[in-house]
């Protein structure tokens, strides 16, 4: 019922609600103050594009062209970042809503596969970004959301 009067489908839903409890878990995780400080002018950068921060509101389009060109998941503004690991969450044609792991900053073979299988104007969320710093210290960032160009 409520899926009708916001006109989306299931998959729609089951992925916004994925979206929200994993934004919430990354922020939820203790961080230290130095980190956060940091990570405030560095962002992610996925196939060329750039995350927008907290005051962003326009959502990058992508293309399965620059996905497969550039398939890895990097910082800009933070040099000195090294990314661990990422979770890609996406809904594919068939209406089914995957989240996966990847345990480097590159997409499994698995994510890309799945990401060719992405219906256009659906969202590709790069998410709870985990990365370490040279003295050891670790931390997470939201990531970065997408969707796919028309």
């Amino acid at each position: 019922m409520i899926l009708r009067f916001f006109k989306i489908t299931f998959s729609q839903f089951i992925l916004g609600v994925l979206t929200l409890c994993f934004s919430i878990s990354a922020f939820s995780q203790k961080k230290d103050t130095n980190i956060k400080s940091n990570a405030v002018k560095c962002q992610i950068v996925f196939a060329g594009k750039y995350s927008g921060g907290a005051n962003s509101r326009k959502v990058p389009l992508v293309s399965i062209q620059e996905i497969l060109a550039d398939p890895v998941v990097r910082t800009a503004g933070c040099d000195n970042y090294t990314i661990t690991s990422f979770q890609l969450t996406i809904a594919t044609v068939d209406g089914k809503a995957y989240v996966l792991a990847s345990s480097d900053n590159h997409l499994t073979d698995q994510m890309l596969n799945l990401i060719q299988q992405v219906k256009k104007g659906n969202p590709i969320i790069i998410q709870a970004v985990h990365y370490k710093l040279p003295n050891g210290q670790t931390g997470i960032m939201a990531g970065i959301n997408l969707r796919l160009a028309k």
